[in-house]
């Protein structure tokens, strides 16, 4: 027997690949999203193939006796090993530096919560912190020069990950707690492992409203802020049931989308609105109440859906 763990990580499916799905005994998405993407391309022609029909879901997870939030003097000693000022209030971004996650709307959204705008002022106690290696061979644009172009560079603090030699898992547990949002401007996630790494960590997320992210988001509980799309109407998900009536919410303006970019293998990726990513942030770098919130309650979130040991080993043996 043969199975396949899959992601989907843009609109539509990748040109043709519900043929490989369909040669397998079972498939498994790792995200939800798979399975509603799958049956509304189904239900609407644009697959003739029912892959979904044989699916299962199981989600990607972490440890959370490794991942969890530090204690305060733990997370100075973090910080000032990254030479981050102990007071900061830090935007943390893991993500290799690779097209696909648009890294550059991530400088410019940065930026505007920087150096502010007609309503809102500049915040001068704001850092980004980016896990991510600038000379990556993957690179679409010089992110170093952006953040001259913008005038952040005073403001951005690297890692100093090189793409071939990743951190030890020590080490990205302290990537974590440094952070007090996890932000990623991507332009789609097949599930998103950083973002349930932040949340066992206790920090909440600024994601792209786009295929995965309201799913660890939203769903089951909001434990932080999704971006919306560029041009594109911000889904209300407390008129989601259950999150599947994909078809009616979602579907129509993000999986029929015009205002994004088609990429390889035909699929469509999701712009994410500078403007509104930079009010996420300040939302929740003025209400440190709600940031508590979302970092307690993402914790508990982690614990519940995607613990491996408790959660999701057992789904795997099940199957």
């Amino acid at each position: 027997r043969t199975l396949m763990y899959f992601p989907s990580d843009g609109a539509f499916f990748p040109k043709q690949c519900e043929q490989v799905l369909a040669k397998f005994d079972n498939t498994v998405a790792m995200a939800k999203f798979g399975i509603r993407q799958l049956k509304w391309l189904y239900e609407n022609k644009y697959i003739n193939i029912p892959v979904h029909e044989k699916m299962f879901h199981i989600p990607h997870a972490v440890d959370e006796t490794h991942y969890y939030p530090f204690t305060p003097e733990r997370k100075l000693q973090a910080r000032l090993s990254f030479n981050i000022p102990p007071k900061a209030f830090v935007v943390g971004v893991v993500a290799r530096n690779q097209g696909r996650k648009f890294l550059d709307r991530t400088m410019k959204a940065f930026s505007r919560v920087v150096w502010g705008d007609k309503e809102n002022k500049p915040i001068n106690d704001i850092y980004l912190f980016m896990h991510s290696d600038p000379f990556d061979n993957a690179a679409p644009v010089d992110l170093i020069n952006l953040c001259r172009r913008y005038k952040i560079e005073h403001r951005v603090i690297w890692s100093g990950l090189n793409f071939l030699r990743g951190f030890t898992m020590e080490r990205m547990r302290d990537v974590y707690n440094v952070m007090d949002i996890h932000f990623l401007s991507t332009s789609g996630e097949g599930f998103g492992i950083p973002t349930i790494e932040a949340m066992a960590c206790g920090v909440p997320s600024v994601i792209t409203d786009f295929t995965s992210s309201a799913e660890l988001i939203e769903e089951n509980g909001k434990v932080g802020e999704t971006v919306k799309l560029l041009g594109v109407p911000k889904v209300d998900y407390s008129k989601v049931d259950d999150f599947d009536n994909y078809d009616k919410v979602y579907a129509k303006t993000h999986e029929l989308n015009m205002q994004g970019l088609t990429g390889t293998w035909d699929v469509e990726r999701g712009l994410c609105d500078i403007n509104d990513a930079a009010a996420k942030i300040r939302k929740l770098y003025y209400d440190r109440d709600l940031l508590a919130k979302y970092a307690k309650e993402g914790r508990e979130k982690v614990l519940k859906y995607y613990s491996w040991d408790k959660v999701v080993f057992p789904m795997w043996l099940k199957l």
